[in-house]
């Protein structure tokens, strides 16, 4: 795999993933897939990615940003309602958790007092 460029190590991957996910999803129906519908599935996902990855920079491009956001996904996802949903949930909770990050809990009024406290004295080793 290392002569391959990154494109086709990714589609590679999804074969391999998009494979596993429906072997996964048969397992215990009492229903078989072949290699060849696996393949077929596995390439339909991919020419979807593809698609996506295009609308994707458009949607940034028009926007006059060089980066994708979650908005373009949002928007992309608009044909989807319940993926957009799931997507919208979570791009919610990683803004809340990164302000969260960002702005700390504010000191209690006894830590705030010992910091006033202790502001002028030096420690000297």
């Amino acid at each position: 795999m290392e002569n391959l460029t990154t494109e086709q190590k990714l589609k590679a991957t999804v074969i391999y993933d998009v494979r596993k996910v429906c072997s996964e999803a048969l397992q215990g129906s009492g229903f078989t897939a072949d290699r060849e519908l696996k393949d077929l599935v596995a390439e339909l996902v991919w020419k979807k990615l593809q698609i996506m990855a295009q609308d994707l920079e458009l949607f940034a491009k028009h926007g006059k940003r060089l980066k994708v956001n979650a908005d373009d996904v949002k928007l992309a996802l608009r044909g989807l309602p319940s993926l957009k949903a799931t997507i919208t949930q979570m791009a919610d909770e990683h803004v809340k958790k990164k302000q969260q990050q960002s702005n700390p809990a504010p000191e209690t009024s006894k830590e705030i007092e010992k910091s006033e406290i202790n502001k002028d004295v030096v420690t000297l080793d």
